[in-house]
């Protein structure tokens, strides 16, 4: 059933990412994904075309956005690839009576019901009437729906300690496998470029099983610091130790030191002077062996 409000939403047409960005800043948790697909077109690690709609003045002070990343190519094994558009909306719950109307306002109608699609982000309770418009269009929603939540640091419950696992930025060398896991990959054709692009910029982050390997390697790094930190304290150490010294020689020549004490005095300034050269090289020792 179609629901009709008696100010019925005007879209309009935005180009000025900027300007949706900070549209998006206050809008909190249930604006966390929209955000990111914002940025990462500011930055142009998100290269795709696009097209955004937005709906202001609501009741509650929010907007409505909706975003099209236009010319993805979807397919699969049992289809070849046709043209499609990747979409996320953000809504709060009560401008939901708008979505409807919204989504069938010609201006929006004209580019988001042209080809299938796929729903990449909506809140829950805006996906059945996105897929009944959707319907009604004649168009099809590629994908299910999956459940995702975004918490606050505040919000967040305490996390369980994790033993055995590391975590660290991911590179080029796991782009096969992550691509072997990403839901994505069958129905997107350039699926391998659309994952360079976050992974070259440091956007990606990879859980690892700690190997044997790694506990050994981690155990020598902490025990070369802990050597490093003692040497360092070693040779501070040692400094102060010839400021003393060099005090003492330097009264004791004051005195009118005859050759047996000028002998003694170069003996002693021999000897530091090789305790300072053993301590450099250790740490240079150190420094290769934790690199």
């Amino acid at each position: 059933m179609t629901t009709v409000t008696e100010n019925p939403p005007t879209p309009r047409r935005i180009t000025d990412l900027l300007a949706v960005r900070e549209m998006l800043r206050p809008l909190g948790t249930g604006a966390a994904r929209m955000r990111c697909l914002v940025e990462l077109m500011i930055l142009g690690i998100n290269d795709c075309g696009y097209t955004i709609f937005t709906e202001e003045g609501m009741a509650d002070g929010s907007p409505i956005i909706l975003t099209i990343q236009v010319g993805m190519a979807l397919g699969g094994k049992k289809r070849p690839p046709t043209p499609s558009n990747v979409v996320e909306l953000f809504i709060t719950e009560a401008n939901m009576p708008q979505l409807e109307q919204f989504l069938k306002s010609s201006e929006v109608a004209s580019e988001l019901w042209t080809v299938s699609f796929m729903m990449a982000a909506a809140p829950l309770f805006a996906a059945t009437v996105v897929t009944s418009v959707a319907k009604a269009m004649g168009c099809t929603v590629e994908n299910e729906v999956h459940r995702q939540i975004f918490l606050t640091p505040e919000q967040l419950p305490a996390s369980p300690a994790l033993t055995g696992v590391t975590m660290q930025p991911l590179d080029e060398t796991h782009i096969p496998k992550l691509l072997s896991r990403w839901p994505y990959s069958s129905v997107v054709t350039d699926a391998a470029r659309l994952v360079l692009g976050p992974v070259r910029a440091g956007l990606s982050m990879g859980v690892f099983a700690k190997t044997h390997e790694h506990t050994q390697q981690a155990g020598r790094e902490q025990r070369g610091v802990e050597r490093k930190q003692q040497l360092h304290a070693e040779a501070a150490q040692e400094g102060l130790l010839a400021v003393e010294v060099s005090r003492l020689l330097a009264h004791m020549q004051g005195r009118g030191t005859d050759e047996e004490a000028a002998e003694e005095v170069a003996d002693v300034e021999e000897d530091i002077h090789s305790e300072e050269a053993v301590v450099e090289e250790a740490l240079e020792v150190v420094e290769v062996e934790t690199l």
